[in-house]
């Protein structure tokens, strides 16, 4: 007696890409909240994290912006970034003046987002220290999940 194979149709299941949810320290919040209208932030390029940042963010992965006491005060869909170029003629990207920044003199990276979300009002601390401008939030040494925090806004 012949063997019948049976054999299943299977899908291709589509995985979701994992969304990263990136952690920027901001010092001066006023140039923060000067330059929401362009959805623009800058970053200096030099530095282990700011590197890593540039080589792992892609599109959609959430930003968290903490001021200086380590509240969190709003997050952003990641939409790319870019060098700033200046030249002696004409300038290819927007200067400090016309961003609104007083105290960026050493940013040479712009990072465009989009979906601003002011949680400043939910009073969220990030408990966290760290040195650079910006950590990727690990969930497995993290005390917070952002992705559930993110979900629950």
């Amino acid at each position: 007696m012949p063997h019948i194979f049976r054999f299943k149709n299977f899908k291709k299941l589509k995985r979701k890409k994992k969304i990263n949810h990136w952690i920027f320290k901001v010092l001066n919040t006023e140039d923060f909240h000067n330059s929401k209208e362009f959805n623009t932030w800058g970053l200096c390029s030099k530095g282990t994290y700011s590197e890593l940042f540039m080589k792992k963010v892609k599109i959609g992965d959430k930003l968290w912006f903490i001021n200086k006491k380590k509240q969190i005060f709003c997050v952003v869909n990641y939409k790319h970034h870019n060098k700033r170029l200046f030249g002696p003629l004409i300038n290819l990207t927007k200067t400090n003046e016309e961003l609104g920044w007083e105290n960026m003199n050493k940013v040479d990276i712009e990072i465009h987002y989009e979906n601003l979300n002011d949680i400043e009002d939910k009073n969220l601390k990030y408990h966290f220290d760290f040195i650079s401008q910006v950590i990727l939030n690990d969930t497995s040494c993290s005390h917070m999940n952002m992705m559930n925090i993110y979900n629950e806004l």
